[in-house]
């Protein structure tokens, strides 16, 4: 497929985090980008949609040659989703969506993933061997990932799915920023060795791993894991205690003390409540989680642009900066 053929790009979650940076990324190449999400907006290239409404999703796809599909369910800090509420969100909407472009003539399906597909206590997870999804998110996202697969596959378009590490960075709504603002209420203490590796993402290279992969497509069904080179635990606890200009924690708890007494905890609480949550969390503190994006680098090149302190350094500033009470840590 020549470049020409992706210069309309649909980018849906283009008001959310990931997405805006991804559209951004595209125009920077010269795409004609037009925009969807839930929230309201001025910019005439936006368009708020409904990606569970079949008829939007029918006026949202036509005139449009690639679909980058952002849009989901994802941090949910405050509420507690149901399996249904990410499948609705997640696999529907993407059947929903691909099932359009087909109709309206679209030829490149680019799905944004994730890594939690492989599970945790995976360490450099690669795109063909397993997976192992053990939460209702990545369940669900699976999911899109084999419905996508299917309809391509049917209707003989080329399909695009990118599995992204953890995504921090300006604007960043997830676990990296709470785990800044952890660091940055002076109350965080390190819990096991650190030394277990955890891979991340900038969302600007993010965006332009998507942008280039948009318009490149290199076969029929095509996976690619993103992320920067894994970093230890103690790595990024440091380089944000240090962008922070905080202390660097010194003690910890021993992760088997941290993890068998929360499963105790967990358990005498039938599998629910805040002592479960509490164990889970730590589990994933604790696991190796880190993907290997050799794929990707030798099918585009490498896709850090900064080291990752000097990244972190950006999100911290933004966060302690002028951006308004509401977004300081400290």
């Amino acid at each position: 497929m020549a470049n020409s053929e992706c210069s309309t790009v649909l980018v849906t979650g283009a008001s959310g985090f990931v997405g805006r940076h991804i559209a951004t990324a595209l125009e920077s190449r010269g795409r004609r980008v037009v925009r969807t999400g839930r929230r309201p907006s001025n910019d005439p290239t936006y368009h708020p949609a409904d990606l569970t409404d079949p008829a939007q999703c029918e006026l949202l796809t036509r005139g449009v040659a690639t679909v980058v599909h952002c849009a989901g369910l994802a941090h949910q800090f405050k509420t507690r989703p149901t399996e249904a509420d990410f499948e609705l969100a997640n696999a529907a909407s993407t059947g929903r969506l691909l099932e359009a472009a087909v109709r309206n003539g679209a030829e490149h399906f680019v799905l944004i993933s994730s890594s939690s597909v492989y599970g945790s206590g995976q360490k450099d997870a690669r795109e063909e061997g397993p997976v192992a999804p053990d939460t209702l998110y990545a369940k669900s996202k699976l999911a899109a990932e084999a419905l996508a697969r299917s309809g391509c596959a049917a209707a003989g378009i080329s399909l695009t799915i990118v599995r992204p590490a953890t995504v921090y960075g300006v604007g960043d709504p997830g676990n990296v920023r709470r785990l800044i603002e952890s660091i940055a209420s002076r109350r965080f203490a390190m819990i096991g060795s650190g030394k277990n590796p955890k891979s991340l993402v900038a969302v600007g290279d993010l965006a332009a791993a998507v942008a280039i992969a948009a318009c490149r497509p290199l076969g029929p069904d095509s996976i690619y894991n993103i992320a920067a080179p894994p970093l230890s635990m103690r790595a990024i606890v440091g380089a944000i205690a240090t962008a922070l200009e905080a202390p660097q924690p010194r003690y910890g708890i021993p992760g088997g003390l941290a993890s068998e007494s929360t499963k105790l905890l967990a358990w005498a609480s039938g599998g629910r409540g805040p002592f479960a949550r509490i164990h889970r969390t730590i589990a994933k503190w604790l696991s190796d989680d880190s993907i290997d994006a050799g794929r990707f680098e030798r099918a585009f090149g490498s896709v850090q642009s900064k080291p990752f302190e000097e990244a972190i350094r950006a999100e911290v500033a933004w966060l302690t900066g002028s951006a308004g009470a509401a977004r300081r840590v400290a």
